[in-house]
């Protein structure tokens, strides 16, 4: 069976050109004569094929200063928020679709389609959708109308960089045209530059009445080039008024083979624009940013002037600590294999600042970067970088003043809709809070001990080199036979979570083997001591629930306490 890609189109409802010679008339039959439902094909596999490759800030389009990656390019962005989504079919095949305002209606949270993936939905109104073809007219009814909030139904987010789904809103419906069952994915909307872009490929069709039907769907990343959605060229885009026009070479293309339609990169010259005649390639296709060539004179001018508006918009500069082991998924415990695998340990050890020297705006500043290591473990460190070559209106190549061949890549980009920089692929956010390493990087390799005391001794605390394990240990008196002596108890801790808040990366709760009567979790939080930070531990003395452990705010239940013995 041939891998197509299905965009847009409920092909249900475009049976009803079912005709021996393949010519396009309408027939009732279609609606009148079929069963009540068509089989599902099963719920969609939505597992990436593989983790999407990190992607350097310099060569991410999803960043760069451009009008399409602004919420505000057109018209707000915050319209898809209300906006409800009716879906209309025409007679040569093509969908009519629209954004409308009801204030009687509104998206309801926490639904889920027919293959139980969760999204918003509101109910249609009988009749208000509906295809059409010659003189007849069919209205849509019990319809359901589902749109997916940054997630795409058919590909897991996990196939996705982080962020990058956060603008795109996916559309569904479920409904029937007579007795024709229409369950179909439709489109996808980039709410920040309003393209419109197919996401849905047919994976099983069904006969009827001699024509064939889909009953099954995956992602386009699983099929054809087996690229991003949003890497294809756009289909159409929104209007301010809620409209949606389509792009001729899509009309045309769907058209001609609707069953076999497969979006295409027909390697257009020009980059697609919100306006009828725009068609062009994706805003999101891959950047070549290869070029270390100098950009035409008026490129370099533009670069050096944006550089020193950010400069005179942040003159204290940046901060950065990279956050990237910091996962949270509510209170549910972390795939801590996962975790391991992705190498994070260490990552959050260290502060970097990022700060403009010398431009007068003319010229582009230096940029001095200062690492500060956690606990004062290493000395700090400064280097200074200075402009080798402007090689876009966007990006420059910077060298170390000391040693020339040192060269980072110098990039204006967008994070959080504000004008930054990324550095040497490390995109700067202007807003970042900086809460010291995550806990586990706190305690890399670290030990404790504890006071001895009269029933007490040898209190040892061992962490693992990435932090995500440690061993507890120490000897309890007892009393055996009206004799006190002394036994050795060791516990195995692997981290459970961190803590809700990124604020608090002074605590994490671990997994304790073997547990304890009321679960086998406890709250592990350091505190400072004598003026040094984070140099007295303390655990749980009584093992919880994963959910049931209070706050890292208070000693209530905490114990075991031991100081830091290393760095």
């Amino acid at each position: 069976m041939k891998k197509i890609i299905f965009l847009l189109i409920i092909l249900f409802v475009l049976l009803t050109f079912i005709i021996s010679c393949g010519g396009h008339f309408f027939n009732p039959r279609y609606y009148y004569n079929k069963n009540n439902s068509l089989a599902s094909g099963g719920a969609p596999d939505t597992g990436p094929e593989a983790l999407p490759e990190q992607v350097p800030a310099d060569e991410d389009p999803f960043k760069l200063p451009e009008d399409y990656n602004n919420p505000n390019y057109q018209f707000s962005a915050d319209k898809f928020k209300t906006w409800l989504f009716k879906a209309s079919f025409q007679g040569d095949k093509l969908p009519i679709y629209n954004f409308f305002d009801d204030s009687s209606r509104n998206w309801i949270p926490g639904g889920a389609d027919w293959n139980n993936i969760s999204g918003e939905y509101y109910n249609g109104k009988d009749g208000e959708n509906y295809v059409k073809s010659g003189p007849l007219t069919v209205g849509i009814t019990a319809l359901k109308v589902y749109k997916y909030a940054g997630n795409n139904p058919l590909y897991s987010s996990l196939g996705y960089l982080p962020g990058r789904m956060d603008r795109f809103n996916f559309y569904s419906i479920n409904g029937k045209a007579s007795l024709a069952s229409l369950k179909q994915y439709l489109i996808a909307v980039d709410t920040y530059s309003k393209f419109v872009f197919a996401f849905g490929a047919i994976t099983g069709t069904e006969t009827v009445m001699g024509d064939k039907v889909p009953n099954a769907f995956e992602a386009v990343e699983k099929h054809g080039e087996k690229k991003a959605f949003y890497e294809y060229d756009p289909i159409g885009y929104v209007t301010e008024n809620g409209s949606i026009i389509l792009y001729d070479h899509y009309k045309r293309e769907f058209v001609d083979s609707p069953t076999t339609y497969m979006p295409k990169d027909h390697n257009f010259d020009n980059r697609a624009k919100p306006e009828p005649t725009g068609h062009g390639y994706s805003p999101y296709r891959p950047l070549n940013s290869s070029s270390k060539d100098p950009a035409p004179e008026d490129e370099q001018k533009i670069f050096k002037e944006s550089i020193n508006k950010i400069k005179g918009i942040h003159p204290q500069g940046f901060k950065y600590r990279n956050y990237s082991g910091y996962m949270l998924n509510g209170k549910n415990q972390l795939d801590l294999n996962l975790w391991k695998a992705g190498n994070y340990g260490g990552r959050s050890f260290a502060l970097y600042s990022y700060t403009f020297e010398n431009g007068n705006g003319i010229d582009a500043p230096n940029i001095s970067v200062t690492v500060e290591y956690y606990n004062n473990s290493k000395p700090k460190e400064t280097k200074t970088y200075r402009v080798k070559t402007i090689t876009s209106k966007f990006k420059a190549v910077y060298e170390n003043v000391t040693n020339t061949s040192d060269t980072v890549i110098v990039s204006l980009v967008k994070v959080n809709n504000k004008d930054s920089i990324s550095f040497d692929g490390t995109s700067l956010d202007p807003d970042f809070k900086d809460f010291g390493p995550i806990f586990t990087d706190r305690v890399l390799n670290a030990e404790f001990k504890g006071q001895d005391t009269g029933s007490m001794k040898n209190l040892v605390y061992k962490f693992s080199a990435d932090g995500s394990e440690f061993t507890l240990s120490y000897e309890e008196q007892y009393l055996d036979w009206f004799t006190y002596k002394w036994r050795t108890k060791s516990y195995s801790y692997k981290l459970a979570r961190f803590d809700d808040s990124l604020s608090q990366q002074f605590t994490a709760i671990y997994e304790v083997a073997p547990g304890g009567t009321f679960g086998n979790y406890g709250r592990v939080v350091l505190r400072s001591k004598d003026g040094e930070v984070d140099k007295l531990i303390k655990t749980s003395t009584t093992l919880g629930k994963l959910w049931g452990l209070g706050t890292a705010d208070s000693d209530l239940g905490l114990g075991y306490d031991a100081d830091r013995q290393n760095k």
